[in-house]
C-alpha cells in the first residue's frame, strides 16, 4: 500500500470538505492515483484506513445509487448537499445519517493476581535452582582440573627424579 495517495485523499477531503467517501471509484476520479488497479489495492483494507486516518470522525453506511459506501464525517450539517456539490454523487434513499455501532473489544481480562503471583515464584525458584546446580557443576569441574594438575605436577616431579637418579 502506498501511503501518501491515501494519506492526501482522506486529508484534502476531511480538512477541506468535513467529510470523506471511502470508495475506490470516487477516490481514484481525485487525481491522487495512476491508475485504478493501484487505488483500489490502497482500499483493500478499509477498516485499517477508517482507524489510521478517520480519527475523530463519526462512520456511517449510504448508499449512492446502486452501492454502499462509507462515509466518515465531522459535521452532519447540509451533510447530503455537501457530498452532492463536491463529489456529484446524489445520496439515493434518505439518511438520517445514523453512525454505524462500532464494536467494543476488550483487550484485558480481568487477571487472577495471587495465581499469576504464585506461577511468577515458581519460575523463579526453578530459575534459582538451576542457577545453584550450574553453579556446584562448575565448582566440581573446577575441582577435578586442580586435582588434574597437582597430579600432573607430582608426575612431572616424579619424572625428573627417576631421570636424574639414572644417570
Amino acid at each position: 500500500m502506498s501511503n501518501e495517495p491515501i494519506r492526501d485523499y482522506f486529508a484534502t477531503a476531511l480538512n477541506s470538505h468535513g467529510f470523506v467517501l471511502v470508495d475506490p471509484v470516487i477516490a481514484h476520479d481525485s487525481g491522487f492515483w495512476h491508475s485504478r488497479g493501484n487505488c483500489n489495492n490502497d482500499f483493500s483494507n478499509t477498516d485499517d484506513l477508517i482507524r489510521r486516518f478517520g480519527q475523530k470522525c463519526d462512520k456511517c453506511t449510504v448508499r449512492t445509487g446502486d452501492r454502499r459506501v462509507i462515509l466518515l464525517y465531522r459535521s452532519l450539517s447540509r451533510l447530503a448537499e455537501r457530498i452532492e456539490e463536491v463529489y456529484g454523487v446524489y445520496i439515493a434513499d434518505d439518511q438520517n445519517f445514523v453512525p454505524d455501532v462500532q464494536e467494543v473489544k476488550v483487550l484485558n481480562a480481568p487477571i487472577d493476581r495471587e495465581a499469576e503471583k504464585l506461577e511468577i515464584a515458581a519460575k523463579q525458584e526453578e530459575r534459582e535452582e538451576r542457577h545453584l546446580a550450574r553453579l556446584a557443576e562448575g565448582h566440581e569441574r573446577n575441582k577435578k582440573h586442580i586435582e588434574w594438575l597437582k597430579q600432573r605436577k607430582v608426575d612431572a616431579h616424579q619424572s625428573r627424579q627417576d631421570y636424574y637418579a639414572g644417570r
